[in-house]
Formats: structure tokens, sequence, C-alpha cells
């Protein structure tokens, strides 16, 4: 089950994806990100979609079972994306070359204006995943990037505090733009 719930004490949205539970926990001398196991072609940097995606541009419908007029549900619709950084199973992203470096970063704009041409999303996310200690089932080097259906609430709040403070005339004691 993958679905949006809304969050009344908040009120924002929260992803509920009990599908990741799936997630496989792989062996230790195997790696699907590498390209010597034959799941991924040779690369130097690669975009795949997620196999256990939070957000789907086909989302389930959600568990109508649980909503009410204080607990709403909409499907979860968005789009998870896979970004591999490198075929190097052990590189980290300060090793890698300017070159390389550069390749990475036009596949991140590439994809930010592949989701952003979707009107329904609303916000995209890229982030690194490094470490067990944040879920990550895969030590090869790669990050993610989130297409979300909505604007997160904390970001909402930071963008118009933001516009605000740029709105705001100057004084005397205030920071020279």
């Amino acid at each position: 089950m993958a679905e949006l719930r809304w969050h009344p004490l908040i009120q924002d949205w929260v992803m509920i994806a009990s599908n990741r539970q799936g997630r496989p926990q792989m062996p230790k001398d195997y790696c699907p990100f590498c390209p010597s196991f034959g799941n991924v072609p040779d690369y130097e940097v690669l975009e795949y979609d997620n196999d256990f995606p939070a957000l789907s541009q086909n989302p389930p419908e959600p568990d109508e079972g649980i909503a009410n007029d204080f607990f709403k549900v909409k499907p979860s619709y968005g789009k998870c994306e896979v970004i591999l950084y490198s075929p190097g199973h052990t590189v980290t992203m300060p090793e890698l070359s300017y070159d390389h470096m550069k390749k990475l970063v036009d596949l991140w704009c590439e994809r930010f204006n592949v989701m952003r041409s979707d009107e329904k999303i609303k916000y995209v996310f890229p982030f690194e995943n490094r470490g067990e200690v944040v879920g990550v089932t895969m030590p090869h080097p790669h990050g993610q990037m989130y297409g979300y259906s909505f604007i997160p609430k904390k970001l909402a709040l930071e963008t118009a505090s933001a516009k605000e403070y740029l709105e705001k005339p100057a004084t005397a004691c205030s920071v020279i733009r």
C-alpha cells in the first residue's frame, strides 16, 4: 500500500508506503547497481525508476477504510527515481572527477526538468542516500529524486518567510541586499 494521509495536527500530507517494507536485503557480495552483475547497463551516471516507490504516476487507490472527515487520504501521486553516481561500488562523490561530476549534475537537471513537466508534480526533491542509519539497503553510491504532488508544509513556510523578508523595506540595521 502507498498513499498520502492528511496529518490533522500539523496540517500536512504524510507519505505512507508499506510496500517499501518488501525491499530486499542484498547479500554482501552482490550489488544490483554494479554493471558486472547484469541488472544495469554499463554507465557513467544512470537514472532509473525506483523498484519500491513511495510515489507513483499510477498510484494505487488509497485505503478508504481509514478515511473520514478528520483523517483524509489521497493517492500517492508522484515520481521516485534512483540516480546512480558511478559504476564504482565504493566511489564517493568527492572522488568523482570534474567531468564525471558535470555528467551527474546534468543528469539531475535533466530529471528535474522531466519531473517538473508533469503538471501534477509541485515539488522535486533530490537527495543522497548513504548509510544504514537512514535506511539505505544498497551501499553503492546513489541518490534519489522524488517528485511530490504537493509542497510540504515546512517548505511552504520557509518560502513564505524568505519572500516576506525580501519584500521588507531596508532599514539602517538590515543587511544590504
